[in-house]
């Protein structure tokens, strides 16, 4: 199946920024057509309609344009576009930015002649074949673009991967302040642990008493506070929208981007994190108090 599709560059002046408009022939494209549920296509194509981002939304708000807006055409008269629907919050992420109009609206606003198209999507329902009609385009003509959906996320996965490079730099700052702090636990015990050890030991407590003691007092203490951890975490992220952490990743703009981190729980990696806070915090505190407990209890009494 192959898609016609027509992208333009929209220049907002009041703002100095470019708004995206793709051109869709809603007939052959159906992906487009699936992002606003229940679209009266029919209604939708009356008119000369427009479906926006809630971004572009509140963007043509603030400077008064509630239901429609004017682009300015080649020949310098104004075309007047009404706002027919606006795309679902949760599509901000990769569609903030974008203005959808019919294909043939949308060359007329750009000056695109009716015999060209900026892109075209080809449905290959065999993937196995995918490389082969990518071989055979780039032979008709080798000055073409062609970028397989595999490639094009292979690019998204890098520029967060490379974005999250500043996390990583942060997460090792972090760990060798953990670091820090369980060699300072380990290595300096107080004078009042020491008695307290000293005290249960000379009532008859054995080393493997004040090892279950410890490991239980240390383990509610880690426990909780890992439960604390995560909560204040969730709570940032998808309570508060991970404010001003999600825009390292997806930039600072002046359209700005409200959309909705949805909510992911992976058990794994919870998990996993516990593990790795919890065990060498037990270590930290165990280690030391073994060594105090195989000293005679008038020795660290004095």
């Amino acid at each position: 199946n192959v898609n016609q599709l027509i992208f333009a560059k929209h220049y907002f002046l009041s703002q100095n920024i470019y708004l995206n408009i793709v051109g869709v022939d809603f007939f052959d494209n159906y992906e487009f057509a699936n992002l606003i549920k229940e679209l009266n296509l029919k209604e939708f194509l009356k008119d000369d309609n427009m479906i926006v981002s809630n971004s572009v939304k509140k963007l043509f708000e603030k400077y008064k344009y509630f239901n429609f807006y004017d682009f300015l055409l080649e020949n310098g008269s104004l075309k007047s576009v009404k706002i027919f629907e606006t795309l679902p919050k949760d599509s901000n992420l990769f569609a903030n930015d974008y203005i959808i109009l019919d294909i043939n609206l949308a060359r007329k606003i750009a000056n695109i002649d009716e015999n060209f198209v900026t892109n075209i999507t080809l449905n290959v329902p065999n993937s196995l074949e995918i490389s082969s009609v990518k071989n055979k385009i780039l032979s008709l003509d080798n000055s073409l673009i062609v970028v397989t959906k595999d490639e094009l996320l292979s690019e998204y996965e890098n520029i967060f991967n490379y974005k999250g490079g500043v996390f990583l730099v942060l997460y090792i700052f972090v760990f060798l302040t953990f670091s820090l702090i369980l060699y300072q636990r380990y290595s300096q015990t107080n004078s009042n642990e020491k008695k307290q050890i000293a005290i249960l030991k000379a009532l008859g407590y054995s080393i493997k008493d004040l090892l279950k003691i410890k490991v239980v007092e240390n383990f509610i203490i880690a426990f909780c506070a890992y439960i604390l951890g995560v909560i204040f975490a969730y709570s940032y992220i998808f309570y508060f929208d991970a404010f001003l952490l999600k825009n390292i990743f997806i930039g600072f703009s002046s359209l700005g981007n409200d959309f909705i981190v949805p909510l992911y729980i992976d058990l794994s990696s919870l998990l996993t994190i516990f593990i790795f806070f919890i065990v060498p915090f037990l270590s930290a505190v165990l280690i030391p108090t073994w060594k105090i407990a195989t000293v005679e209890p008038y020795e660290n009494l004095r």
